[in-house]
């Protein structure tokens, strides 16, 4: 709450950008994201305890099992479904739902849990600025005033980096564990 009040007090007094009238609207429009982050947080929850008692990752990982999978094709896999995901979902619902599920799975096939947290945050980045559910470049066409296509072609050399990037760190997790 001290952070609130803080935050309204530099808005008014310092940069003087709100005005009395605007502070309504900025509080529901505040309102209506934090409840838009928490529908998708409590729902990716739901989804995540209906997996649990439907036994779904036991499943899943009897059938790497049972298929023999190696480590670099279960990552090759991971790197084309979880962006199906964000096609539906954000990142953090995926994150909720998919890490219970793959964690054992990496855990079995002997794939460095860093090296797995480092493709998962690269993957989400990726999700962040790739349509239909970008968030970033709803953000940033509304802040630069400009259409949301215009700002999706702006991307697209971003998104080849971050998937060659995503590429070379998934063949070769030296890369991302150099320091350890």
């Amino acid at each position: 709450m001290l952070l609130l009040q803080y935050a309204i007090l530099i808005s008014f007094v310092v940069y003087r950008g709100i005005k009395l009238k605007d502070l309504y609207d900025v509080l529901r429009k505040s309102v209506y994201m934090s409840a838009m982050i928490y529908a998708i947080i409590m729902s990716s929850g739901l989804f995540g305890f209906i997996i649990s008692m439907e036994r779904i990752p036991q499943q899943i990982l009897q059938l790497v099992i049972s298929s023999e999978v190696s480590s670099l094709g279960f990552l090759m896999l991971l790197n084309l479904v979880i962006p199906i995901f964000g096609f539906f979902l954000g990142p953090a619902a995926i994150i909720v739902m998919l890490v219970p599920i793959i964690t054992p799975i990496a855990n079995m096939l002997g794939i460095d849990l860093i090296h797995l947290g480092l493709l998962m945050a690269l993957q989400m980045e990726m999700d962040f600025i790739m349509p239909p559910l970008g968030t970033n470049l709803y953000v940033l066409a509304g802040v630069a005033k400009i259409p949301v296509q215009k700002v999706m072609k702006g991307v697209l050399p971003f998104i080849a980096i971050l998937l060659i990037a995503l590429l070379i760190i998934t063949i070769f997790p030296q890369v991302s564990l150099f320091m350890l």
